[in-house]
């Protein structure tokens, strides 16, 4: 199945029928693209990777086997579903507003800071930085970033440069 060719980009696969509302980035190995998952539901984010050799299929497959691994921590994004059309991978996760560099640059206006708040987002850093060096991988990638945040909520990403 697959990206579909129409007016409006659509990725269908996984019981999924995204449609491609923007693209957000393009990265050297991935293009992330906000889509609409229907159903009134919430929009949600898509990782596409292309797999051109076996090197970058084994790439890709080691980052969702992260996304697994990691699947229990709560400071780590919850991959949704894994989308396969030929040598295209779909990562589907959930959509965060900002991430935590966008949120420090509005902290660099105000007079006070939480520090509390902030003690609990470094100690979730560090979970699940702790928890992904169980697993003898280190991210590589570690950014301000590279860490979604919803409320008071923060969760790591980008694993696609961690190695062992």
């Amino acid at each position: 199945m697959g990206c579909v060719s129409s007016r409006i980009p659509v990725i269908i696969g996984e019981g999924y029928h995204l449609k491609v509302k923007k693209t957000v980035a393009v990265g050297g190995s991935a293009k992330i693209m906000e889509v609409d998952p229907g159903g009134n539901k919430e929009s949600m984010i898509v990782k596409k990777m292309v797999a051109f050799s076996k090197r970058e299929e084994e790439r890709i497959n080691q980052e969702i086997d992260l996304y697994k691994k990691l699947a229990n921590n709560e400071f780590v994004i919850d991959l949704v579903a894994h989308i396969v059309d030929d040598i295209n991978h779909y990562l589907l996760f959930k959509r965060y507003p900002t991430n935590f560099s966008e949120y420090l640059e509005t902290e660099k206006t105000r007079d006070t800071i939480n520090e509390l708040q902030h003690l609990k987002y470094f100690f979730g850093i560090v979970s699940a930085i702790e928890e992904l060096h169980s697993f003898e991988f280190a991210h590589l990638d570690i950014k301000p970033a590279n860490i979604m945040k919803s409320g008071e909520e923060i969760k790591m990403i980008d694993f696609g440069s961690a190695t062992k």
